[in-house]
């Protein structure tokens, strides 16, 4: 009876801890409820009719115009463009990084989920800054894909579609299944178990205790923290070292996924699902890179008649960044299909650019000798977005070829002679 009333006026405080403490209350929810409960915090994205999706103000790092910057600038040397990888998932974006670099103000407006369509339709808005260099970070993960989604599907920017829509696609009719095929890749598993018992009364009861107990909940908290203690101090290794032995389990389970470790690099590679998105053969794809080229020449002639200097960062993916120090592809399933078709699409791209005289640069290089120094430039999940090691990468190399070009347009303003006044003046003031 003691214990029964012991064990009540514990739960009693816990309950009440949680409701007045929410650091508390978070740490004795079980990690599904805790997902739900960051899933409350306000959307980095909201809907918008033009651009499909816009940055939320209210987001945390989004200015007042949900783009990921400290402040609105009025003017800004350098506009950055992207998507995601531009947006970026670290607050230590590339282009704060650049500033950093440069010592030039940037401004970034990449936004999540935007593609090439996109980019050209928020030109008005980068030019409005009176940007001496505008660059955009052109993604080979999904730009292309998007660029057919936006153009073919949600029908924004319609004239790019006119001369590029692939004959005999029903875009419509396929949408769906060409979305599902994608998604498929990074959630099939081979073991289809649920994490969660629900089957049974005794698997019943277990869930309202972990969902609603308190109790429950702090016995929970202290077996996660002492079993990974124990875990170290029997050898099991660091806390990284432990984290990336649940991403190896996880990824053992998903079967178009592979666990990379090699000289000391750890990420898990998704080459199915990047193959879905740049699949060369794919009609869709195709198209997709002829708006992409389209969409790209636009902005290069908005620019050059602007007199703003213009340059493409071409961002490859996580994988063809790892694959530098991959010895055999064939024990990581996709590899060797993403690299033939992200290699074609590099190369259309390049001579396309290098045609039109547009100054660009592949960032993969500089990632590249990051991760043949030792320096792991992506975090060791599926995440494909670079960490903050990444982050400088991309910046240091799009530095490189931006540098030069504001120092030229500084020496171009300072060498312009000062406008004299003309005799009509110098006759009124004497």
């Amino acid at each position: 009876m003691a214990v029964m009333l012991a064990l009540t006026v514990c739960e009693a405080q816990l309950q009440l801890a949680s409701m007045c403490v929410p650091s508390i209350r978070y740490a004795l929810l079980p990690e599904h409820l805790q997902a739900r409960l960051d899933s409350e915090a306000p959307a980095m994205l909201i809907p918008d009719v033009i651009l499909g999706v816009r940055g939320n103000p209210e987001y945390p790092g989004h200015d007042r115009l949900g783009f990921r910057n400290a402040t609105v600038l009025e003017h800004a040397d350098v506009v950055a463009i992207g998507d995601s990888q531009t947006h970026s998932t670290h607050e230590q974006s590339w282009p704060v990084l650049h500033e950093r670099d440069t010592g030039h103000s940037t401004y970034n407006m990449g936004i999540s989920g935007w593609g090439p369509a996109e980019y050209l339709m928020v030109m008005d808005a980068a030019l409005r800054k009176n940007p001496k260099v505008i660059v955009l970070g052109l993604y080979m993960g999904n730009d292309i894909a998007d660029a057919y989604r936006s153009v073919v599907l949600r029908q924004a920017c319609y004239d790019l579609e006119s001369s590029v829509f692939p004959e005999g696609v029903d875009a419509i009719e396929r949408e769906d299944m060409w979305n599902a095929k994608i998604r498929s890749q990074l959630t099939e598993r081979t073991d289809e178990r649920t994490t969660r018992k629900s089957c049974g009364l005794l698997g019943q009861c277990r869930n309202v205790l972990s969902d609603h107990c308190k109790l429950y909940g702090l016995a929970r908290a202290i077996k996660n923290s002492v079993g990974d203690r124990i875990q170290g101090a029997l050898g099991g290794g660091t806390e990284s070292d432990q984290k990336w032995a649940r991403n190896v389990k996880w990824s053992k389970r998903h079967p178009k996924t592979s666990a990379l470790e090699v000289d000391h690099q750890r990420t898990i590679l998704t080459p199915a699902y990047r193959s879905a998105l740049i699949d060369m053969t794919d009609e869709r794809i195709d198209a997709g890179l002829k708006i992409t080229l389209e969409a790209v020449s636009r902005i290069s002639a908005r620019c050059k008649a602007r007199h703003v200097e213009f340059v493409v960062a071409i961002i490859p993916t996580k994988e063809w960044v790892f694959d530098a120090v991959i010895e055999t592809r064939h024990e990581y399933p996709g590899m060797r299909r993403l690299m033939a078709d992200e290699s074609t699409a590099l190369e259309r791209i390049a001579a396309f650019l290098n045609e039109r005289g547009i100054e660009h640069v592949n960032v993969g290089h500089s990632l590249r000798d990051f991760v043949q120094s030792g320096r792991q430039p992506y975090p060791m999940t599926i995440d494909g977005h670079p960490n903050a090691v990444g982050n400088e990468a991309i910046a240091q190399a799009i530095a490189a070829h931006t540098a030069p070009l504001l120092k030229q347009h500084d020496l171009a303003c300072a060498q312009q002679p000062t406008r004299q006044p003309t005799q009509a003046k110098k006759q009124r003031t004497q």
